[in-house]
């Protein structure tokens, strides 16, 4: 019994001591975004998009079917940080024949933001990428404007990125331009009045085979980070590859190969940077977990050096886990959220949240309430106080095929009630002690969080 009293006054011990984190709660119920609901919003494999500015106010932009008088076109919705719907929803693209689709959006501190989707045979040949200008009053600033400028076959799926100020980055991919008969990621920088900052210019130094699907993320002062998935680079089928940049597009040192395991495919990369350039990279990888697809990601320092090894992010590794996306808090704290065959029916939106460091702050947890048919395709957006905004594409959850959903987290000081993530008790997560359920609540009154 003396053994056992010892060993209890130990254990109390240990997790008196042991770091406790602020934890993210639901900010309300999961709500619907879009008003229009005949046909697709959000259709497969065209994801939602999100950004918030400081404050907290976000906006979405998502593909709606029809609902432009000819096939897709690009529609938003601006949000308070409250979750208020500010003014209703609206028309990105103006050119309205033909398909507008697959749109990026990002944000600069104020609230201004920038959307770019692709056109089918608005620039002549194939796919280009139109973007358009707003103000934080969701006020369009000048016209719709084409950003690539070789026009030849396809250009398409940009993303972008601002920086505190409004200048801001496109990235793209494009066929055949970098003179092999396949993709290549091109890209165009712009200044915060939309003024084209010298001209387009070839991302990848690789160019056998494909490299294609880009993503891009900021930090505070415009310099920048693109990843990518590359075809045979990393000597088995594809790998994610990223380069640096400065914020006159000056490369910081070469192209680097992001992912260590090579075995099968590494693919559809995600990035995100917190203000000082640290950043982030994740994507998918298969068999790697041992079933199907799981997500993986590999921290970086604003310098270019890897912060560790790479690491699995999912902890349910049943089927595929997949379409991974990522944001940075003002701490340098980040979350990654993806689609998992995991809510009981299909799949479903998770996330797990992480520090600075690396640490995994939380076990992984179900974002989405409504569980019937597929919820797929998330993004997430984050203030710099590590508020949350995730939005996804639901299958029939609005009444008529795909709809635009979404759930707001706060993050709250250690003694508030947090999501459970496990069972009551103790668990060891990512080398440090994770509190969950009634235990949590009492002992974190103790303690300060990061």
């Amino acid at each position: 019994m003396r053994g056992a009293r010892v060993w209890a006054a130990v254990m109390l011990a240990w997790v008196m001591s042991a770091p406790v984190w602020a934890q993210l709660k639901p900010a309300g119920g999961e709500f619907q975004i879009n008003t229009y609901t005949t046909g697709n919003q959000s259709r497969d494999m065209d994801s939602p998009a999100v950004c918030s500015d400081r404050a907290g106010n976000f906006v979405v932009v998502w593909t709606s079917t029809d609902q432009d008088g000819d096939n897709n076109g690009v529609f938003g919705q601006r949000y308070s940080s409250s979750g208020m719907p500010s003014g209703t929803e609206f028309q990105v693209n103006t050119y309205t024949i033909g398909q507008q689709a697959h749109p990026s959006i990002n944000c600069d501190a104020s609230g201004n933001f920038v959307v770019a989707w692709q056109s089918f045979d608005q620039d002549g040949d194939g796919w280009g990428v139109f973007s358009q200008r707003y103000n934080s009053a969701g006020v369009a600033q000048g016209n719709e404007f084409q950003v690539n400028t070789y026009t030849t076959d396809d250009q398409s799926y940009p993303a972008l990125s601002c920086d505190s100020t409004g200048n801001f980055v496109v990235v793209w991919e494009s066929y055949a331009q970098d003179s092999n008969n396949s993709n290549g990621i091109f890209s165009q920088r712009y200044n915060s009045t939309g003024a084209a900052q010298g001209n387009e210019f070839q991302v990848n130094t690789y160019t056998t085979g494909e490299q294609r699907y880009p993503a891009i993320a900021s930090d505070a002062n415009g310099n920048f980070v693109v990843a990518w998935e590359s075809k045979d680079q990393d000597g088995d089928n594809y790998g994610i590859f990223a380069q640096r940049y400065d914020n006159t597009a000056t490369k910081r040192g070469t192209e680097f190969q992001v992912n260590t395991y090579t075995t099968n495919f590494q693919y559809t990369a995600a990035v995100a940077s917190d203000k000082a350039g640290n950043f982030v990279v994740a994507w998918e990888s298969y068999k790697q977990d041992g079933d199907e697809q799981g997500v993986f990601a590999q921290r970086y320092d604003s310098s270019g050096v890897k912060q560790g090894s790479e690491f699995q992010v999912n902890q349910y590794t049943t089927a595929a886990q997949d379409d991974v996306a990522l944001a940075f808090d003002g701490a340098g704290n980040f979350v990654v959220v993806w689609e998992s065959k995991q809510d009981g029916n299909n799949d479903g939106v998770f996330t797990r949240r992480y520090s600075k460091t690396g640490t995994a702050l939380t076990n992984e947890f179900q974002v989405n309430t409504y569980t019937t048919n597929q919820q797929e395709n998330a993004a997430v957006s984050s203030n710099p106080a590590g508020d949350l905004a995730v939005v996804w594409g639901s299958v029939n959850q609005d009444g008529d095929m795909r709809g635009v959903f979404g759930q707001l987290f706060k993050l709250l000081p250690p003694g508030a009630q947090a999501p459970a993530v496990g069972p009551v008790g103790l668990g060891l997560i990512g080398g440090g002690l994770l509190l969950t359920g009634v235990l949590a609540v009492n002992l974190r009154r103790r303690k300060r969080g990061a």
